[in-house]
């Protein structure tokens, strides 16, 4: 009888519990399990905004992101392997994963592993995991209050590939400056799979989706459209192209060579820029090249090898590329100089060649090859001539421009002088003489200033550095706080210590309710300004309390805010922050109602600095940044819509990705901006009741009369200390040694005179 083999009928969500479906479906062998979930899970924190990872222990590893969360009632579909494909990756926006199966693929390699997951996200913490029937399985663990989502992983040794996985963190900003993709970047067969996957999605709708200024005349449902005409019309209207972030030359070690091409993949024009980093190896080393897919860690392999000659091939997966015949003998590397690559390719889209997500890298191969050469010969050259660069250093330079930046911030040394306002007076020197195009900020304000100054005391010890407060002393017995900042421990020390003059307080201030010292606040997004601020007179001239923060307004200051509004008619609030995507949102939740705050009364709000208005000039001198934009950028773009930013200031921010800092101002610009903007308003002085007044009017006649009375006794002899009075001291600070001399001698004066 012959045989007949049965036909068995499999799911496609199967594959995801074995380890050979998972190695089909996640395109990597079992060994790089661990690196697999890792990586796609930070890939996903990544593209969320906000990304960190942190190893707990060898068996743990906790990675975080900023973004919107995922609601608790959603957890079991969105770790799902059963559900059907979901992904926004098909918008060709150079998102880190490829097919949107990443979730599947992390839940199939926990299952294979034996391990599992803890999610803290929007309010509650879930334990999840798949049970043998591949059914996700969740348990509400209690509550959670941090902010976007909190994954920890449990799995066997996954902490020995946390350094895999930590390059999408450390690389976590945006692949492109865009809300939207460019319709140059699909081809008719792409846009036809997308109506495919958009039952029910309108026209119009679909359109809205691209950087496109064509408006269809009707809303037909887009899987009824023409693919062809569909396409021509998006691109016939088509807006400007998006740029392709590059990740930068110091983002690794190496000599650093840099190509942006364009790859033809069907129709579809794709924009690329690849980057490689090239060093000196061991000799006969034999490592594989490091590749990196838009800003994370591929799982795939790659090589570069110098073979005969000289000549170049590169080898992803299986495949391997090398140059035409009549350039090989050109395009050449040195044998005798062994080399290790890393290799960055950023695109809006790659295609793939297997349900594996295996990337297909002949479109982009002939730019690796000539970016490999030229970051090769680099690092080769200077190996080579293993001498000292003529170039000069940061420290150098930050050394001999420092004086006379000085005197240009400081004014001459009339104002304090902030270590970042000084870093960017100096900022456009310091890149045309190092011939470099960034560096590292604090570079000079931590490192260079401060040697500066530590090696020149004589030149610098009247100079007003301020630093940022980092942290706060609080001393003993006193209770006395004083901010870790140059400027505070600088006041602290030269404060005498015992100063045996003083008198009965004879000031004329006196202590009175908020109300009754000021009707509005001036709010500074940063805290470098306080002492430059403090020093004007611009708070006494208008009557104004002053606020800074370091990052977004706290709760405790609406809340002092909203209690001031009630209390001061016209209590205004005016504000001073960075024109950039985060000093726009300070600005508007400092006075409007938040999920977290609710405002009880009506605050008037003034935003003086940085304006779009003062932005615009400040870039057309040179003095705006650029900045790499992460998490959602068609929702930025509404929030500051909301803020109340033109089209043309959130096109500033958002899609050309640019930022004007408070400390782009010179010190006598930025007092000069926050005078013009507070004096526009005339905010009123301060006159208190008139029975503040009467108190107040006997309480400083009585400190004229005790101040009298004082000069009065101190004409008289002063009284002796004895040497009982000193045995007593002694005892009583060996019987109470919590007290300082100063308090058990007090003490026992009171008990002198009982």
């Amino acid at each position: 009888m012959k045989h007949t083999e049965l036909t068995l009928t499999q799911p496609d969500w199967t594959r995801f519990l074995s380890p050979d479906g998972l190695a089909e479906k996640a395109g990597t062998s079992r060994a790089n399990f661990p690196k697999m979930i890792l990586k796609d899970l930070a890939d996903n924190a990544a593209d969320a905004g906000g990304a960190t990872l942190w190893v707990i222990d060898a068996d743990t590893v906790e990675i975080a992101d900023d973004g919107s969360g995922i609601a608790p009632e959603g957890l079991a579909e969105v770790f799902s392997i059963k559900r059907p494909l979901v992904s926004t990756k098909h918008w060709r926006m150079g998102k880190r994963g490829a097919l949107g199966n990443g979730l599947r693929a992390v839940m199939g390699g926990l299952y294979v592993l034996g391990g599992q997951l803890q999610v803290s996200s929007q309010g509650t913490t879930s334990a999840i995991h798949l049970n043998e029937q591949g059914d996700t399985v969740v348990e509400r663990l209690g509550p959670a209050d941090n902010t976007g989502t909190e994954i920890t992983v449990f799995c066997p040794d996954i902490a020995a590939d946390a350094a895999f996985a930590r390059t999408a963190v450390q690389l976590a900003g945006r692949v492109i400056n865009a809300a939207r993709p460019a319709p140059f970047w699909f081809d008719v067969e792409a846009i036809r799979d997308l109506q495919r996957s958009a039952p029910g999605v309108t026209t119009r709708k679909f359109v809205s989706q691209f950087a496109t200024n064509y408006k269809p005349g009707k809303s037909e449902l887009v899987s009824e459209a023409s693919a062809r005409s569909l396409l021509s019309n998006l691109c016939y209207s088509a807006k400007r192209a998006p740029k392709i972030n590059p990740i930068g030359p110091e983002a690794f070690q190496g000599s650093y060579a840099k190509c942006s091409t364009t790859a033809f993949v069907g129709d579809a024009e794709i924009p690329a820029c690849v980057e490689v980093w090239a060093s000196i190896a061991a000799r006969n080393a034999d490592q594989p090249a490091i590749l990196i897919l838009n800003r994370t860690r591929a799982l795939a392999d790659a090589t570069v090898q110098v073979a005969a000659k000289g000549r170049i091939k590169v080898t992803f997966g299986t495949t391997t590329w090398s140059f035409s015949a009549n350039e090989r003998d050109r395009k050449t590397l040195k044998q005798s100089v062994p080399l290790a690559f890393t290799i960055a390719i950023s695109a809006p889209f790659f295609p793939i060649v297997s349900s594996g997500k295996a990337p297909d890298m002949e479109p982009f191969a002939l730019a690796v090859l000539d970016t490999v050469v030229k970051a090769g010969r680099a690092a080769q050259r200077n190996a080579k001539r293993a001498r000292r660069c003529d170039r000069p250093t940061i420290k150098d330079t930050v050394f001999k421009l420092l004086p006379e930046a000085y005197e240009r911030v400081s004014d001459g040394g009339r104002y304090h002088a902030n270590a970042r306002q000084l870093m960017y007076e100096m900022r456009p020197d310091i890149l045309r003489i190092c011939g470099i195009d960034r560096f590292s900020d604090s570079t000079v304000t931590q490192v260079a200033i401060p040697e500066f100054c530590e090696e020149n005391p004589d030149l610098t010890a009247g100079w007003k550095v301020a630093y940022d407060a980092r942290g706060t002393m609080y001393e003993p017995h006193t209770g006395q706080k004083v901010a870790l900042g140059t400027v505070a421990v600088g006041a602290y020390t030269a404060t005498s210590r015992i100063a045996f003059e003083h008198t009965v307080d004879s000031s004329t201030t006196v202590h009175t309710r908020p109300e009754e010292r000021f009707a509005g606040l001036l709010f500074v997004e940063k805290e470098g300004f306080t002492e430059l601020i403090r020093d004007s007179g611009i708070l006494e001239r208008f009557d104004l309390a002053l606020a800074s923060t370091k990052g977004m307004s706290t709760t405790a200051a609406r809340a002092l805010i909203d209690e001031m509004a009630g209390r001061v008619p016209d209590f205004a609030v005016f504000v001073a922050a960075d024109f950039d995507i985060t000093g726009q949102t300070i600005r508007r939740t400092l006075t409007s109602d938040t999920a977290r705050f609710k405002f009880r009364n009506r605050v008037v709000a003034h935003h003086i600095a940085v304006t779009w208005e003062q932005s615009r000039r400040l870039d057309s001198e040179g003095r705006s940044e650029p900045v790499n934009l992460t998490g959602d950028l068609e929702k930025t773009s509404a929030t500051l819509e909301r803020s109340g930013l033109d089209e043309e200031a959130i096109g500033f921010l958002v899609e050309d990705a640019r930022r004007v800092e408070l400390n782009a101002l010179r010190p006598a610009e930025f007092l000069e901006t926050l005078e013009t903007g507070i004096a526009a308003q005339s905010p009123p002085k301060v006159i208190p009741p008139e029975d503040t007044l009467h108190r107040a009017y006997a309480e400083l006649t009585l400190r004229k009369r005790l101040k009298a009375e004082e000069e009065r006794l101190r004409a008289e002899p002063a009284p002796t200390l004895t040497p009982a009075i000193m045995d007593r001291l002694r005892d009583k600070m060996r019987c109470q040694p919590i007290l300082s001399w100063d308090r058990a001698l007090f003490e026992l004066i009171g008990g002198e005179t009982e």
